[in-house]
């Protein structure tokens, strides 16, 4: 505990300590910035196609509110089972891998574990991915009709776009855990060009969502979101 700064609770709190340059560190203060740009982007991947729906006819409201309903159903996998591995995940690559220096830099025995640790994880969430994805294709319509009754499958939509959701929650599964280890080892540079990459990724997203609605229906949402996983 030699190496750490923080003796009492005063420390925790903002301070000006006689430098600009002292206060603020320029390399936090540049990843900061990049983690910033990744989340506007990455908001405009996850959430883009609502902003879609909302600005333009592409889907009634009817279909809105059934894509909402399905999307928040197919989400709690992810919320519950997916998302605290990914913390979890997140926390321990970054104690055992650094951003700033070279692999072969680095302590091989903890870059080995954390390979073990990446490669079992997947496995896992893999797993659980392709259970959803099983149960949910035979078992989607019986889902929906307990939670909203016959009324509500009737048009075949909701069943239609839920098992849509159960494939792209095989990709979300991997997806979350390569994101957390890419994350917590890119340096900030390399956070930088990512980011340039996402800007191009969440203007192609907009504008197909845009256009392929009219072709092929809200499924066109689950489509592009597994290629944006795969991406």
């Amino acid at each position: 505990m030699d190496d750490f700064n923080f003796k009492s609770l005063k420390d925790f709190l903002p301070k000006y300590l006689g430098s600009f340059n002292a206060t603020f560190n320029k390399k936090l203060n540049t990843l900061t910035l990049s983690f910033a740009k990744q989340g506007v982007v990455k908001q405009l991947l996850t959430e883009g196609e609502k902003y879609v729906m909302s600005a333009s006819p592409v889907m009634t409201f009817a279909e809105q509110a059934t894509y909402d309903v399905v999307n928040n159903l197919g989400s709690l996998a992810a919320r519950f089972v997916f998302r605290p591995i990914e913390d979890s995940s997140y926390f321990y690559f970054t104690q055992m891998v650094s951003r700033d220096l070279p692999l072969y830099k680095q302590d091989q025995n903890k870059i080995q574990e954390s390979c073990i640790v990446l490669s079992q994880v997947c496995k896992t969430v893999s797993s659980i991915g392709l259970i959803v994805l099983v149960f949910g294709l035979s078992y989607s319509r019986t889902l929906l009709v307990l939670y909203g009754g016959d009324a509500f499958v009737a048009s075949g939509l909701p069943v239609q776009l839920l098992r849509s959701h159960c494939f792209a929650i095989v990709l979300m599964a991997i997806n979350g855990i390569t994101e957390c280890y890419t994350f917590a080892t890119m340096t900030s540079a390399q956070l930088n060009s990512y980011n340039y990459l996402m800007v191009f990724f969440s203007i192609s997203f907009l504008l197909l969502s845009y256009g392929l609605t009219y072709v092929l229906g809200p499924t066109i949402f689950y489509n592009k979101l597994m290629f944006n996983y795969i991406t």
